[in-house]
């Protein structure tokens, strides 16, 4: 299993079975996802074509339903007017891209919410970025929340066993209820106005995130494997 609540839910229901493990997803490579210095993420952004005055939420995800990126574009029209400097990349390509396109059209967001279709820079884009941002309806544990957190990002999330998993509420960042877009706006606000709190937040999630790294994976899989072999 890849998350605490799964792990209990197998024990319980499995508790004759000899082996049910807990492991940290499938790993993420910290070389490739690290955090990089102020000097660095500007030229970046330029490079990217974006200001280093832009407040930027990231979103890596397929658009699908359950990722749910029409609530995230709620959010941003409600952003509207007053926080003109925030930019959303939804990074990743899928069968509501269309629908999502013309929800932004229609809110008049297309300055402001950017579909950046499928990359392989995905690493570069969360280290020009403040903030990640998700917005799963079900989640085994996230990979673009654990990819992000070892960049050094802060996290808002809407609440399901994946995502309480990889965030402490406060901490690293904020879990907001599925459908709460006051709540989830009043996040992004607070940790725009707050770059002491989102550095600190960051460094916090880099911690965090190691224990999810390929080397740590990789070594908990081998004992695994080892403890199979000996059994049969």
């Amino acid at each position: 299993t890849i998350n605490e609540e799964d792990h209990q839910l197998a024990i319980r229901r499995f508790k004759n079975n000899s082996k049910i493990k807990h492991i940290y997803g499938v790993g993420v490579d910290m070389n490739k996802f690290s955090p990089i210095d102020v000097d660095i993420k500007v030229k970046n952004r330029g490079l990217l074509g974006y200001s280093i005055d832009d407040f930027i939420l990231i979103y890596a995800a397929e658009l699908n339903d359950n990722k749910n990126q029409e609530f995230l574009i709620d959010v941003m029209k409600k952003l509207d007017g007053y926080n003109d400097d925030v930019k959303l990349l939804l990074v990743g390509t899928g069968k509501k891209i269309n629908d999502y396109k013309l929800m932004v059209e229609k809110y008049e967001l297309s300055d402001r919410v950017i579909f950046t279709g499928y990359r392989n820079d995905v690493n570069q884009l969360f280290q020009i970025s403040d903030v990640c941002v998700a917005t799963s309806i079900r989640e085994g544990l996230g990979l673009n929340i654990i990819e992000a957190m070892a960049c050094s990002k802060p996290v808002i999330a809407t609440q399901n066993r994946g995502h309480n998993e990889l965030i402490d509420h406060g901490a690293n960042g904020f879990l907001i209820k599925n459908g709460d877009i006051e709540g989830f706006k009043h996040a992004i606000e607070h940790l725009k106005n707050n770059k002491e709190k989102r550095e600190n937040m960051g460094r916090y999630s880099m911690l965090k995130a190691e224990k999810y790294s390929l080397d740590n994976v990789r070594v908990s899989m081998e004992t695994i494997y080892r403890d199979v072999n000996r059994s049969v």
